[in-house]
């Protein structure tokens, strides 16, 4: 079985596994997160928790992508912290269902 597979088996009917797409367009510090904010029905001025590492609070609106290799690669946002946003490695994270934004939803 695909190692991805088993680890989407694993996880929490509540929660997805995604990996950051490092889109790079970074030019607007929290643009992309005030948009979230908007969507999810949040004051710009409240602060969110990191949806990956849940302890900073989120300045991005990071984007990812599902990453069971079965779903479709629709782009979403999700909100994270500057270090979780700029980590380079290509390891899936679990992040709440209920965080994903799709891009083209905002």
């Amino acid at each position: 079985m695909n190692k991805v597979v088993e680890i989407l088996n694993s996880l929490h009917e509540d929660t997805v596994l995604v990996k950051n797409m490092h889109s790079g367009n970074q030019r607007v510090l929290g643009g992309a997160l005030n948009n979230w904010k908007k969507i999810k029905g949040y004051d710009e001025s409240d602060v969110i928790k990191c949806s990956r590492c849940k302890i900073k609070d989120a300045v991005h609106g990071g984007h990812v992508v599902k990453a069971d290799p079965n779903e479709s690669k629709e782009w979403y946002i999700v909100p994270l912290c500057v270090r979780c946003n700029e980590k380079k490695d290509e390891k899936p994270f679990e992040v709440n269902k209920d965080d994903l934004v799709r891009v083209v939803d905002m």
